[in-house]
C-alpha cells in the first residue's frame, strides 16, 4: 500500500525565484500551497504532533477557508472517557493545535460534542500554555434530539446531541485506527460519537465476523453521515492501533502522520491505506461512494505529502 502511482500528489519545493512547483510526486519541501494548487488532502509527518496539525491544516487553506469567523463550531474528538490504552484516542497536541488556530483566526464559541476525557489535556504538558482557551470551551450538554434521516438506508432515525445540530460548522478530530468490525475507524466512523448510546447500540447489534453484521454496521456509520456536513476533518495518524481496535490493547502503529481535509470519504480512503488497507476493501468507504455520499477513489483528489 506505499506504493503511491494510484494517485494524484502535489510535491512542492522553495526554488530561488521559481517559489512553488507541483510536480507528481511525494511532497518534500514546505507546506504552504496557493490558489487553485490548495490540495484536498495534506498529510504531514513528523513527531512534533502541534506543528503538523497546523501544517496540515495551513496547506488546505487555512482554518478560515473551512471555519469563517464568528462561527458556532462544534469539535467531535474521539477522547472520551472510555478509550483509554494506547492508540485508542486522539492525541491531546493535535486538539490544541486546532484551538490555536481557531482562537487566532478569531473563533471563540468552540463547544463539545462529546467531553474529551477528565484527564485528557494532562497528557501533554503543552496544556499549561493554553490553560484560559482549555478552559473557554463549552462542554457538551448531555442531552440528545431524535432526527429524521431522509436519505439513509437503515437509519430513518436517529438521537444526537442537540449540539450537533446547533452548531454552524462541525470540526471532526478522529484517530485513525483498527476496529474489529468495519476493520478501519476514521471520519466517518467517528460519527457514531455524537449520537446516543442507544442508537449506537442498535447498530451493534449481532456484530461478530458474520459479514451481514458487518454489512449492517457499515450501512448504519453511512446513514447517520447523512445528518449534517463535516466542515473540517483532521485526523490523528502519530500513534494509532493496527490491531485489537477500536479499544486496544493492540499493536501500536507508530505513523507520526497528521492529515486533514473536508471530505470524510476521502479522509477515511487515504487514512486506511496509512494500514495498509486498500480503500475499497473499507465497506464504508464503499457505500458511501455508492449511494453518492463521496468518493473512495484516491485518484479522484490532490494529495499533498510531507516526509
Amino acid at each position: 500500500m506505499k506504493n503511491i502511482d494510484r494517485r494524484n500528489f502535489l510535491k512542492s519545493s522553495l526554488i530561488a525565484g521559481v517559489g512553488l512547483a507541483v510536480l507528481p510526486s511525494l511532497a518534500k519541501g514546505a507546506t504552504k500551497l496557493s490558489g487553485s494548487s490548495l490540495p484536498d488532502i495534506a498529510s504531514i509527518a513528523g513527531t512534533n504532533h502541534f506543528q503538523s496539525t497546523i501544517d496540515a491544516i495551513e496547506a488546505i487553506g487555512g482554518i478560515n477557508k473551512f471555519i469563517p469567523r464568528g462561527s458556532k463550531v462544534g469539535l467531535l474528538i474521539n477522547a472520551p472517557g472510555w478509550w483509554t490504552k494506547p492508540g485508542s484516542y486522539t492525541h491531546t497536541n493535535i486538539v490544541l493545535a486546532t484551538l490555536k488556530l481557531l482562537n487566532d483566526a478569531g473563533i471563540s464559541d468552540i463547544c463539545y460534542l462529546i467531553d474529551p476525557a477528565a484527564e485528557f489535556f494532562s497528557r501533554s504538558p503543552l496544556s499549561e500554555k493554553y490553560t484560559s482557551l482549555i478552559s473557554s470551551i463549552k462542554k457538551c450538554s448531555g442531552n440528545y434530539v431524535e432526527v429524521n434521516i431522509p436519505n439513509a438506508v437503515k437509519v430513518k432515525k436517529a438521537k444526537v446531541i442537540k449540539e450537533l445540530l446547533q452548531v454552524d460548522k462541525l470540526i471532526n478530530i478522529p484517530i485513525n485506527k483498527h476496529h474489529s468490525g468495519v476493520l478501519y475507524t476514521g471520519c466517518m466512523k467517528n460519527m457514531m460519537g455524537a449520537c446516543s448510546g442507544d442508537t449506537n447500540k442498535s447498530f451493534h447489534q449481532s456484530i461478530s465476523k458474520d459479514v451481514e453484521d458487518v454489512e449492517h454496521l457499515s450501512q448504519c456509520i453511512v446513514d447517520i453521515n447523512h445528518i449534517r456536513k463535516q466542515d473540517l476533518c483532521i485526523t490523528d495518524a502519530t500513534e494509532v492501533l493496527k490491531t485489537n481496535g477500536p479499544f486496544g490493547p493492540g499493536e501500536i502503529a507508530k505513523i507520526n502522520k497528521v492529515f486533514a481535509g473536508s471530505s470524510p470519504v476521502a479522509m477515511d480512503a487515504y487514512g486506511c491505506t496509512l494500514l495498509d488497507y486498500r480503500p475499497q476493501d473499507i465497506r464504508t468507504n464503499v457505500l458511501a461512494s455508492e449511494q453518492g455520499f463521496g468518493n473512495y477513489d484516491l485518484k479522484k483528489y490532490s494529495i499533498f505529502e510531507k516526509e
